[in-house]
């Protein structure tokens, strides 16, 4: 079997980076995490890895990164330095939903659009933190390959958050408020963590104080979900309910056919008769019209 061919049978792995100019300090510490992190660790797994400078193939390279980006069974974006090329590509990623795992440098905070991804943070000058990212990145792709389809990210979020919230449903419309109050809450535990590192205790109190308002407003969102959900509860055993006594009124029904049934077996022929009767129905209606005369004069 060809090298070529063993290489189709891997599964991929595209590697998103800032690339920086050749010699330069940013291709450096790209090709450094690339060649003692991500490729010993996805390789050891069954991935092929490749980088958006190493496609070999002839054609336009910038359809190429994509067509790598959206085909690749895993993506791992490296956000270090906020390069807007990788924002941009990871956005992409996102949009599909599919397998994706970020990184960055110990030293970046992570831009508040991506902060609740969890994220591997890695000092490549330090030989403790590489091990340690190693360890991360191995338990993430085994984590992403257990359960491929769930893929949260902020724009799959936002997309279902807009569903759910539209809909007629008081059921998505109270999951969607308490997605965005669960969203509000693991920002500010991430922002609690950033403060935290910063070691102010003038802007860690304002932070205490704003976020024990988040949580009331958590607590109040989640009895007004515990009521809705409740209401629907009702709203279900009422319709049971009222299945129930349909169902009752067409036995009734039934019973008062088959006792119409029985009364004209029994009843003499003359009664059923209804034309035996027209003399004495004339006879009635001609008695209360004189009753009537009588009481206009």
């Amino acid at each position: 079997m060809s090298h070529e061919t063993a290489d189709d049978a891997l599964k991929s792995c595209f590697v998103i980076a800032p690339i920086g100019e050749e010699g330069g300090p940013v291709r450096i510490r790209s090709d450094q995490i690339l060649n003692y992190i991500i490729k010993p660790v996805a390789t050891a797994v069954g991935y092929s890895v490749t980088r958006a400078d190493q496609i070999a193939d002839p054609g336009m390279i910038d359809r190429q990164i994509l067509q790598h980006i959206v085909e690749s069974d895993l993506v791992v974006a490296d956000l270090t330095g906020h390069n807007p090329n990788v924002f941009y590509e990871l956005a992409v990623r996102h949009m599909l939903a599919r397998p994706t795992i970020t990184l960055i440098a110990q030293k970046d905070s992570l831009p508040f659009d991506v902060i609740q991804n969890r994220t591997i943070k890695i000092d490549h000058n330090d030989l403790d933190s590489v091990d340690k990212a190693k360890q991360q990145l191995q338990e993430a792709i085994q984590a992403t390959e257990r359960n491929p389809t769930a893929q949260d990210n902020p724009v799959s979020f936002a997309v279902e958050l807009a569903r759910l919230s539209s809909s007629e449903n008081p059921e998505d419309q109270s999951t969607a408020t308490m997605m965005e109050m669960h969203s509000d809450l693991l920002n500010g535990f991430d922002r609690l963590e950033q403060l935290l590192q910063q070691e102010d205790p003038e802007d860690i109190e304002l932070f205490l104080l704003t976020y024990a308002q988040v949580m009331q407003i958590g607590l109040t969102a989640n009895k007004a979900h515990s009521n809705v959900s409740g209401l629907i509860t009702l709203a279900d055993d009422i319709d049971s309910e009222l299945g129930d006594i349909y169902g009752m009124l067409g036995e009734l029904l039934a019973h008062a056919r088959s006792l119409r049934s029985l009364l004209r077996e029994r009843l003499p022929s003359e009664i059923r008769n209804q034309a035996s009767l027209k003399p004495y129905h004339q006879q009635r209606r001609r008695l209360v019209e004189l009753a009537r005369d009588e009481y206009d004069e």
